[in-house]
């Protein structure tokens, strides 16, 4: 499949099942998704008078999850929309006015998540608010949301390269934090454990069990992934397994 787009594309997501969304704008409107099936097919199209920030298909590839931000009388106004794909009118329509939606993320049971620019809201399904995390008043460099946790990282201060990992449940609730130094690539969350990729070394974090243990790697880690029994280390040409040391391992 090839096709190009009259105006630069700015999102994407695709779900398990195949389908796809672009992101991209029109001669009329400011934010325009293009839903496509596993087939290459375009099924749905919306349109808005603002600008999307974030789209997400859920696994199915049945619902769309949209965040845009435009402006009213001098203000930015923000909205969270959810639609079935292939449905005239949304399922749910939230206006914001307090804080810019960054991203935008499905979890289980048609649930969903949005990260602002200043906290971490999970949603049900019909649009109420389940939990709320607060970020940092510090700069806030990396939030991710797993299955069952969520995980936010902020420099201790100005200067200096020490970072503070803030582990929460689903429910909101701090359950561990970790404070690490040097470059922070990547958090992952995988089941009840939070892998953080630095530039020289792998930490795994159990939050609750209160846990933690290194992994030295290789310098200059591109990202971190997971085949469901064993945790891999990517590099430009190639890949290593992970192996921590065991609870009787020193």
């Amino acid at each position: 499949k090839t096709e190009q787009m009259a105006y630069p594309i700015t999102g994407a997501a695709i779900s398990d099942e195949g389908s796809y969304v672009i992101v991209t704008r029109d001669d009329s409107y400011r934010g325009v998704a293009l839903v496509y099936d596993r087939d290459f097919k375009p099924v749905m199209t919306v349109k808005k008078d603002k600008y999307i920030l974030s789209a997400d298909l859920s696994e199915d590839g049945k619902r769309l999850l949209l965040a845009s931000v435009g402006d009213r009388d001098g203000s930015f106004e923000a909205e969270l929309t959810v639609v079935r794909v292939g449905a005239a009118e949304a399922d749910v329509a939230l206006a914001v006015t307090d804080s810019v939606p960054l991203r935008v993320q499905w979890l289980e049971n048609e649930d969903f998540a949005v990260t602002y620019s200043d906290r971490i809201v999970l949603y049900r399904a019909d649009g109420a608010e389940r939990a709320t995390v607060k970020c940092s008043s510090t700069s806030s460099l990396m939030v991710t949301i797993g299955e069952s946790l969520i995980a936010t990282a902020h420099n201790e201060s100005v200067l200096g390269n020490d970072k503070t990992v803030e582990i929460y449940d689903d429910t909101g609730n701090l359950l561990h934090s970790v404070s690490v130094t040097g470059e922070l690539l990547q958090i992952l969350p995988i089941g009840d454990t939070v892998y953080l990729l630095l530039e020289d070394r792998v930490v795994a974090v159990e939050p609750r069990r209160s846990t933690v243990k290194t992994c030295t790697v290789e310098p200059n880690p591109i990202c971190l992934v997971s085949n469901g029994e064993s945790l891999i280390v990517c590099y430009s040409g190639s890949a290593v397994a992970v192996h921590f040391p065991s609870d009787s391992e020193p």
